[in-house]
């Protein structure tokens, strides 16, 4: 593996191939663009794959049924590396390699010109845990504590590349199939894998009771995850896969992560006269920004951020309950500083005094226990927690950025990263830096866009904070690190 930096936007690309019933095809001299797409609003990874079809691949593979693609990358960087905000980024990230493992779900696009060596193909890639959640409808009660139902669930229908027998799919990155085509005995490894782990702060003690009739695993787990609130009293919990596995977090546990690296809108001019390497700064240069639909009050009040109502109709006592959510004085983080912004005092927008009231309506089943004339809880949503994750999965996205930054393989949907941007405004003598935009941010949505014709690799970045950040200050480092 290359441990120097050459260029913007460098790749190291250690594997490509095609897998279907221990045939291996190598890719890499045929690929010209993979994406990868990782969400934390999406429970499962998307992409697609374009080659140039001059070996016949098509003719001699059949790619529609039971074939998959592998990719194994690093971005080339020092072992030793500064993480632009003070500090080094840890071992265990930059000395490892990510692995892409996806199903071909379908041929998107097949063209020919007569200037053309080849047929130009464009494959349609999803996540084999999503091709295995479509496949199983089950019929469940699920009872349990915490998070431990949801993992169980992964743990039986999702796939685990590291034990893929468990599902029956193949074994992709098995060592003895790559050394069949790999003359440099590449291993597709990568430690940080894990079929499905929790973040930081997001342990729960909520007890779930449910029956599913003909559901899929997802629709169960997205419903497990309205339901549970975290020791810490964060309600909401977020299920998302990256490339290194399923992820489990509460929304609010997710802003409280250390970010992993920092990134500047100008970083040769902010940094004065320090001795850089150019082209490892470009690393943590921002390329390209758009501020989207920040602080849209008009559109966080349409759907009920504020101010809702949540209406119960008991069917066993014939009575309709109702509650009032007022976001002031019930959102769970309101004597928390810089958590949630304030209703009122915006600037940019002619804040609503009252705003609009959003109504519910849940409708609970019969109940069999011995006391009739009460409801019985577990047959109702949590009220107010329903209310408060509505509101701050609304609120979630309060600030939002888009940014294009050098492609990176230790950064993934659900991490924190700095965001440091020039003043956009008249700035005073002392004022370097956008006050208001800049801070850490949650990545919400990632795009991996690799062009294997140049050996580039690119990522698309939404970030999303749902606070204020107090004064951010840069950090100016010397990026040169060690091999």
């Amino acid at each position: 593996m290359r441990k120097s930096y050459e260029k913007q936007n460098d790749l190291d690309l250690l594997a490509l191939y095609l897998f279907k019933e221990d045939t291996v095809v190598s890719m890499e001299q045929v690929a010209t663009t993979l994406t990868v797409f990782e969400s934390i609003e999406s429970s499962f990874i998307s992409g697609e794959f374009t080659f140039v079809d001059n070996n016949k691949i098509m003719q001699s593979l059949d790619v529609k049924e039971n074939c998959y693609l592998v990719c194994c990358f690093r971005t080339p960087v020092p072992v030793e590396l500064k993480d632009n905000m003070g500090d080094f980024l840890p071992r265990r990230l930059t000395d490892t390699t990510s692995v892409v493992v996806m199903k071909v779900d379908g041929i998107k696009e097949r063209t020919r010109s007569p200037k053309q060596n080849g047929e130009y193909v464009v494959l349609r890639l999803s996540s084999p845990s999503r091709f295995l959640d479509q496949t199983n409808v089950i019929s469940r009660s699920i009872r349990g504590s915490g998070t431990t139902p949801i993992a169980e669930l992964v743990e039986e229908f999702y796939y685990d590349r590291e034990n893929s027998y468990r599902t029956g799919m193949p074994p992709l990155t098995d060592e003895n199939i790559i050394q069949k085509y790999a003359q440099s005995g590449v291993g597709v490894y990568d430690d940080r894998y894990r079929l499905i782990s929790l973040y930081n702060l997001a342990e729960s003690d909520t007890e779930v009771r449910h029956a599913f009739p003909y559901s899929n695993p997802s629709r169960i787990i997205d419903t497990l995850c309205s339901d549970l609130t975290s020791s810490t009293n964060d309600p909401g919990y977020l299920f998302w896969e990256t490339l290194t596995g399923f992820k489990l977090a509460s929304m609010q546990s997710l802003f409280y992560s250390n970010p992993v690296m920092g990134y500047v809108k100008s970083l040769a001019d902010t940094r004065n006269d320090e001795i850089v390497d150019e082209r490892l700064a470009s690393l943590y240069t921002i390329q390209s920004i758009t501020a989207v639909n920040n602080n849209r009050r008009d559109i966080q009040t349409a759907h009920g951020a504020f101010n809702t109502e949540l209406h119960e109709f008991d069917i066993t006592t014939k009575r309709i309950t109702k509650r009032n959510f007022n976001y002031d004085a019930e959102n769970p983080y309101v004597d928390e500083k810089d958590r949630f912004p304030a209703v009122g005092g915006s600037k940019y927008v002619d804040e609503k005094s009252r705003p609009s009231i959003v109504s519910t309506f849940d409708v609970a089943s019969f109940r069999f226990d011995k006391n009739r004339d009460e409801p019985d809880p577990n047959l109702y949503v949590d009220d107010e927690g329903e209310q408060s994750m509505s509101s701050q999965s609304i609120m979630f996205g309060d600030t939002s950025l888009n940014i294009v930054v050098a492609g990176n393989h230790m950064i993934e949907a659900g991490n924190t990263i700095q965001v440091t941007l020039p003043p956009t405004s008249p700035a005073s003598d002392n004022q370097q830096v956008d006050e208001e935009l800049s801070g850490t941010y949650v990545v919400r949505n990632l795009g991996h866009s690799f062009e294997f014709l140049t050996n580039t690799h690119k990522m698309s970045l939404d970030l999303a904070r749902n606070y204020r950040t107090e004064r951010t200050s840069i950090v100016n480092l010397d990026l040169r690190g060690e091999s």
